[in-house]
């Protein structure tokens, strides 16, 4: 592994300036009962959580990689980093469930994404710091490994493809760590099992589509195999090149138009694979290096605690081990692209990209070069009760039209949704804490409740009686936005219809995506007036014109 503090990579200088901000979130009292502890809310707030959420334990990985990974670096050989991956590996196994799960969001949760990647990070971990590890801490991450390993074998979301991919990571990096042939037969069956989801576009399904920004995690968890011995074959290099359609002439990759809504930009794929020589690769790590170098995009400094543990510091720390070197083009290609089952088209007018989803009913960003990128996402309604409704929510059933011959005049037509955003704990939090520490004690029933929850939360979609037809037509150097809604029988009268630069949450970290976009102040009185024009006449229509020069 290179010394990235060495050759320019932003990386490095990433890790070390957020290296403090990950030891705040570390009980690192050896005396205390939560040593060792990475969920701050829970063991130095004491009242905001009755459990700790295992996902915070990742933060061992990002220092095991600054304690023997990185020459070079002020952290390089440092004790507190290796006491710090050593405390947050114990504490990781030390709660773990009998059956080998762990805990996410909720006590007795027995979560398979965060089983998958804490698995992978608490075995990177172990495999960075073998000649550094006492006996105790062995004895524990081989128990933990060999038991997560076991549950981890036996269970796949069909839905989140993402995870499957953790679980690869966990399964083969513990093979390796444990040297049991079992675990590698393990991996070798979940890997046949999820690259065969793979969609002939490149992109790997999550919750029913593709997702630009959970992409590069996939790519990222990819390398992680890569690294460890694994033969991918193509998988990688479909992926890469998938990504490569949204580099827009230095932008790109801040999308939130994805079945996820995520705007993750994660850089250890791309600069991995780059490193192998792949030129989609080279051209995605030319950009995001270019990006993170200028302070733009959404890095583990502008992140929350939870996914900074998670996902950010993490694949930031394993990106600054690569000296990929510079170069690169991280221009788009200039050719207009469709790809028709994720639901996306490239527009190129000059050196402005449009990007557009049709499963987002017409939801696009423009990327302009040298200038911040502009997001018109869709509406939202506010119904005279308080119910919110989205016009972009994700639908693999949107319909497009495209008219004549006309390759860059598109209609796309769907209904709103219901926007989830209740707080059931407001509610019903003592039936929820009941059932966590009585009913949810049993595995079997604690995995067939998140199950439910989960498909009750995030993937089912309340359509709602109000329809929404968008046409976007290229006309010279303009993007024409035509927008219509129209009343559907049993539709409540609505109270205001307002543009948005935000999606419909159902992913946690879909809330980063509006960071970097530049779009239209609301104002209350024109959205008033819409839900005024649609209640009287039955249907509004806004049109906006977007220069793209």
């Amino acid at each position: 592994m290179a010394g990235a503090a060495e050759h320019g990579s932003p990386y490095a200088r990433l890790l070390i300036e957020a290296m403090p901000r990950a030891l705040t979130l570390q009980d690192r009292n050896r005396a205390a009962k939560t040593w060792g502890c990475c969920d701050r809310d829970f063991w130095n707030y004491r009242t905001l959580r009755d459990a700790p959420s295992a996902t915070f334990q990742q933060l061992m990985l990002p220092q095991a990689i600054a304690f023997n990974a990185l020459p070079g670096t002020p952290y390089a050989g440092q004790a507190i980093l290796l006491q710090g991956a050593v405390g947050a590996l114990r504490y990781w196994a030390s709660v773990q469930h009998a059956t080998g799960a762990f805990d996410e969001w909720y006590r007795n949760e027995h979560s398979y994404c965060a089983t998958a990647f804490t698995t992978y990070g608490a075995a990177q971990t172990a495999l960075l710091l073998q000649s550094d590890l006492d006996a105790e801490a062995r004895a524990d991450a081989e128990r933990a490994l060999t038991r997560a390993s076991e549950w981890l074998s036996t269970r796949f979301n069909d839905s989140v493809m993402n995870q499957n991919l953790a679980a690869c990571c966990a399964l083969l990096c513990s093979s390796v760590f444990l040297n049991k042939d079992w675990v590698r037969h393990a991996f070798e069956k979940r890997w046949e099992r999820t690259v065969a989801t793979q969609h002939d576009e490149g992109w790997f399904p999550e919750y029913g589509g593709a997702d630009p920004g959970y992409s590069t995690l996939a790519l990222d968890l990819m390398a992680i195999l890569h690294r460890n011995g694994a033969e991918l074959g193509a998988a990688p290099a479909k992926l890469a090149q998938f990504l490569a359609h949204f580099v827009c002439g230095g932008n790109g990759l801040g999308e939130p138009l994805g079945s996820r809504g995520t705007a993750h930009a994660l850089p250890f794929g791309a600069e991995y694979f780059a490193a192998l020589g792949d030129p989609n690769a080279r051209a995605l790590a030319t950009l995001l290096r270019d990006r993170y170098r200028n302070g733009c995009g959404i890095d583990p400094s502008t992140v929350d605690d939870r996914y900074f543990a998670y996902f950010y510091l993490p694949q930031f720390a394993l990106a600054a081990t690569i000296d990929a070197g510079d170069g690169g083009a991280s221009t788009a290609s200039g050719v207009d692209t469709v790809l028709p089952a994720a639901g996306f088209r490239f527009w190129h007018v000059g050196d402005s990209t449009v990007v557009a989803s049709i499963r987002r009913h017409g939801a696009f960003v423009v990327h302009r070069v040298g200038q911040d990128s502009e997001a018109q996402l869709g509406f939202w309604a506010e119904t005279r009760s308080g119910e919110r409704w989205s016009s972009c929510s994700w639908s693999e059933t949107a319909a497009e039209q495209q008219l004549g011959h006309e390759q860059r005049h598109v209609v796309i037509r769907g209904d709103f949704s219901r926007v989830e955003d209740s707080l059931p704990l407001v509610k019903w939090g003592l039936v929820f804490g009941g059932l966590t520490r009585g009913p949810l004690r049993f595995p079997k029933l604690a995995e067939r409740f998140q199950k439910r929850l989960k498909r009750r939360k995030i993937e089912e979609r309340r359509e709602r009686p109000l329809s929404f037809e968008r046409s976007l037509r290229i006309d010279g150097g303009q993007l024409e936005v035509r927008d219509r809604i129209e009343r559907k029988p049993g539709c409540p009268a609505l109270a205001a219809i307002y543009p948005v630069a935000d999606i419909d949450v159902h992913s946690p970290s879909a809330r980063l995506a509006t960071s970097g976009y530049v779009s239209a102040a609301v104002d209350p009185e024109r959205a008033r007036e819409h839900a005024r024009v649609l209640n009287e006449h039955g249907q509004v229509e806004i049109v906006t014109w977007v220069p793209l020069h």
